[in-house]
């Protein structure tokens, strides 16, 4: 029996797994063996265990998205159209945190800052990151774009196994965003969960680096589309840790009420 394009796809995911895997075994092996004092070889092995994290991200992307070449004959502009919907997406995201606001129902305290406060910074910052998110996707968009333009030139080749990649990293953020709304929805109306927005503020950064990283092994570092997805990361993961930082806050605020609630029974 013949072989398909969607068995060479499979036989190529497995073989690269394989070859990151190692790669990674062999990073294991150095950190176990390396001097603590040499700071040089130290941060080639981290350099070496980032790399292989991210490939390894692209390749689970790639087993999940269950996109085939069978599907899809042409990954590459799927690729596009999919980033193009995740840009859509966010964008709805955006509009539905603009007019997600608390409600102050009790004059403000100068000089105090309350639950109001807190959740109205909330929504803020989840806007904040929905927005900077966005960057990052449209950056990804049109370094794609980009891509498909020099199909026509020679040397170009496709690489099925990064495209399913991106595809998957593309969905990824989509989900997060999602999900990060009906958190801060939760926040507008005075049932914030903390813990549940700071696990999707690290799920948001968590995949917006891996469609960064899957965006950039396929575009010039030294080109203006490298420099805007490395900018655009940067404001994703500020973003994204100020959300932690004031979930935080507001966990640290709800354990002193209920200290100070138990010292006055």
């Amino acid at each position: 029996m013949a072989s398909t394009p969607d068995d060479a796809q499979k036989l190529k995911t497995l073989t690269d797994t394989k070859g990151v895997l190692e790669s990674f075994l062999l990073a294991v092996k150095a950190i176990q063996t390396a001097d603590p004092n040499d700071k040089q070889s130290s941060a080639l092995i981290s350099s070496c265990l980032n790399e292989d994290s991210a490939a390894l991200g692209i390749l689970l992307g790639n087993l999940q998205s269950g996109v085939t070449l069978d599907e899809k004959g042409d990954l590459d502009k799927l690729a596009e159209e999919e980033l193009l919907k995740c840009a859509i997406i966010i964008k709805e995201a955006v509009r539905a945190l603009e007019v997600a606001k608390p409600e102050r129902k009790t004059p403000k305290i100068p000089g105090v800052l309350d639950r109001i406060d807190i959740d109205t910074t909330i929504v803020e910052t989840a806007q904040a990151i929905a927005n900077a998110t966005g960057f990052l996707v449209q950056h990804a968009y049109g370094a794609q774009k980009e891509r498909l333009v020099k199909r026509r030139q020679p040397g170009y080749h496709n690489d099925p196994t990064w495209a399913n990649g991106l595809i998957s990293a593309s969905h990824d953020v989509a989900d997060s965003v999602q999900s990060l709304v009906k958190a801060a929805n939760k926040a507008a109306t005075g049932m914030a969960d903390e813990e549940e927005l700071v696990a999707i503020a690290r799920a948001v950064a968590s995949s917006s680096a891996h469609l960064v990283s899957a965006s950039r092994a396929k575009v010039d570092p030294k080109s203006a589309s490298h420099k805007n997805l490395s900018d655009a990361a940067k404001s994703v993961a500020n973003a994204t840790s100020k959300l932690v930082a004031v979930a935080t806050m507001a966990i640290n605020l709800a354990a002193e009420a209920t200290q100070s609630s138990g010292a006055m029974r």
